[in-house]
């Protein structure tokens, strides 16, 4: 009995490990099977972070001693919020350029003022300096990666550091605002070649899904010539299509089309968005109106009383403009963004392609400018007739220096 015991123990316990073996052998292949030939997962593209950004742009960073020995500081052409443009000479080259400065203590002046107020967030400091320096290098790529006739050619950027500078070309002569003070109102003929030579550079841009965002008269340069450059990309923005929509206000208020101006009116606006290719063209028909005329389209010495005036859109044009000039207007400051045309629309308009000469038939009655004068120094407060001239109307032209709207706004709350 004992031996049979036994026997039948050995046979149990031989079939108990046969199968504990089986199944040894086929966990060791599951743990060691050989690797899937199925492709290994893309890896996403490493993003670069701001620093790794710039020195792709610039490089390394230099001494102020060898920003000396390269470039020759010479006079002020002009001053921003956050810069101050220059011209200076390139020693490398011998060639005179034109050299936009970032002082790097001013892009944190911000945190000493509300340090000051006793406002101080460590956080929210932190991000407003972050949020310039990501514009700045915004306006490095963008600005670099722009090759068009009508667009300021970037020539090169170096950091120190105290300061980080942007050079471009000099562009010999003269704003638009200044050329309008200087010169009074412009022809149409020739105002249509300097604004045929602006949609040029523009169509480039837009093409390329990069938006202006603050197109106005001092942002145009032009020659003796009436050659065009378009500059200052501070503000731009470049999105992945042109469907994609723009969420933050800037620019000048004159300028800015009612998209921008009412963006922040309601929480479905806000978040809905604008485009930019519809707001760059406004901004160009407001400074074709300007140029045509010496005046602004609206009264822009009160925000609110602007955006009262844009909302009802109920712009009065000269006798002396033609019908060709007033059609393309009446398109292009249409208060519906999707009813504007765009800049390739605008080329293929009337205005452009046989714009009208001047001649005597064109000029102002003198009787009709006086009449008009006595309005705008009525509308201005302006006591003295000597102090208005209708041909160079500056205090009725966006930079106006006393407007309560004036200069450039880079953030929504400026807006």
């Amino acid at each position: 009995m004992s031996s049979l015991l036994d026997t039948l123990i050995t046979t149990y316990a031989s079939l108990f490990c046969m199968n504990e073996r089986r199944r040894s052998l086929q966990m060791s292949a599951k743990v060691h099977a050989p690797p899937s030939r199925r492709p290994a997962p893309c890896k996403k593209p490493v993003r670069l972070t701001l620093h790794d950004r710039m020195r792709a742009l610039i490089g390394d960073i230099i001494t102020e001693e060898e920003l000396a020995q390269r470039l020759t500081f010479g006079r002020v052409l002009g001053t921003g919020a956050t810069s101050t443009v220059y011209e200076a000479l390139d020693t490398a080259t011998g060639h005179r350029v034109s050299v936009k400065v970032f002082d790097k203590a001013s892009m944190v002046e911000a945190r000493r003022s509300m340090v000051a107020d006793g406002q101080y967030v460590p956080e929210k400091a932190v991000h407003r300096v972050r949020r310039r320096l990501v514009k700045l290098v915004s306006e490095l790529e963008i600005s670099k990666s722009l090759d068009h006739p009508n667009i300021v050619k970037w020539l090169g950027a170096f950091e120190t550091s105290h300061r980080i500078c942007i050079v471009h070309e000099l562009v010999e002569g003269s704003d638009l605002l200044e050329h309008l003070l200087e010169h009074g109102k412009m022809a149409e003929d020739q105002a249509a070649r300097v604004f045929k030579q602006l949609l040029a550079a523009l169509e480039y841009c837009h093409r390329r899904h990069i938006f202006h965002r603050d197109l106005k008269l001092e942002n145009v340069m032009i020659t003796k010539d009436l050659d065009v450059k378009l500059i200052d990309f501070g503000l731009s923005e470049a999105v992945a299509d042109a469907q994609q929509t723009l969420k933050t206000a800037c620019g000048t208020p004159l300028y800015c089309s009612p998209e921008i101006l009412f963006l922040h009116s309601s929480v479905e606006i806000t978040r809905k968005g604008f485009y930019g290719g519809p707001a760059d063209v406004w901004g160009v028909g407001v400074m074709i109106f300007a140029l045509l005329t010496g005046c602004a389209p609206y009264d822009d010495s009160d925000f609110e009383r602007l955006r009262r005036e844009v909302s009802r859109n109920r712009i009065k044009y000269p006798t002396y403009i033609s019908n060709q000039a007033k059609w393309l207007l009446k398109h292009v400051l249409a208060a519906d963004a999707q009813m504007r045309p765009t800049v390739t629309d605008m080329l293929s308009y009337d205005w452009f392609q046989d714009p009208v000469h001047s001649n005597s038939s064109m000029t102002i009655d003198h009787q009709q400018e006086r009449m008009t004068a006595e309005v705008l120094r009525e509308q201005l407060g302006i006591e003295h007739p000597a102090a208005l001239n209708f041909d160079i109307c500056c205090d009725v032209i966006s930079c106006r220096r006393t407007s309560a709207s004036a200069g450039t706004c880079s953030s929504s709350a400026s807006l």
